[in-house]
């Protein structure tokens, strides 16, 4: 969503893409999917143990790796950032949080075990995103747990020298 709205959706597309890529190299074609917007599931057959050391190896990825993919992407494919510049690159990080469920502990339909991961999300977001939950519970998070506004902010009065972010909007 902040790429989407600091950069554009066209920019917001290419971050996506970039991450169902990475997903894909490290979970496995067969394992990904996407539900829609920015939400995708990984589905592992595995312990608990191994899945919240693999979600844990994936957000650190996605944090350290993915917005040079990002920015790759957006010159392979001329996709103009509109910072009001002639630079086709973003400029704060792309990060994940990751929602870990377990089927038949946290329920047998996929609507409960969604629901059970979709509950971690919101304990995340408590703490600022850029993390892995595991029964309501934060289990790892990046160094520095991101919240998206003071980045946004920061881009946008960058963007409008002249005038403050809440100006522009």
């Amino acid at each position: 969503k902040a790429f989407n709205d600091c950069y554009s959706h066209r920019v917001g597309d290419q971050v996506i893409l970039a991450v169902a890529m990475a997903g894909q190299d490290f979970f496995g074609k067969e394992f990904l999917y996407r539900i829609g917007g920015d939400e995708f599931i990984w589905v592992m057959d595995t312990s608990e143990e191994e899945a919240l050391k693999r979600a844990e190896e994936f957000r650190f990825h996605i944090e350290r790796n993915t917005l040079t993919a990002v920015n790759e992407l957006l010159i392979e494919k001329k996709v103009n950032v509109p910072k009001r510049s002639e630079f086709y690159q973003i400029q704060f990080p792309v990060t994940i949080s990751q929602g870990v469920a377990k089927w038949a502990e946290h329920g047998n339909t996929f609507d409960q075990v969604k629901s059970a991961a979709d509950t971690g999300l919101y304990v995340i977001k408590e703490v600022g995103k850029n993390a892995v939950a595991y029964k309501s519970q934060v289990k790892s998070k990046g160094d520095k747990p991101l919240n998206y506004t003071k980045p946004l902010i920061g881009v946008l009065n960058e963007l409008t020298s002249d005038k403050g972010a809440a100006d522009w909007w």
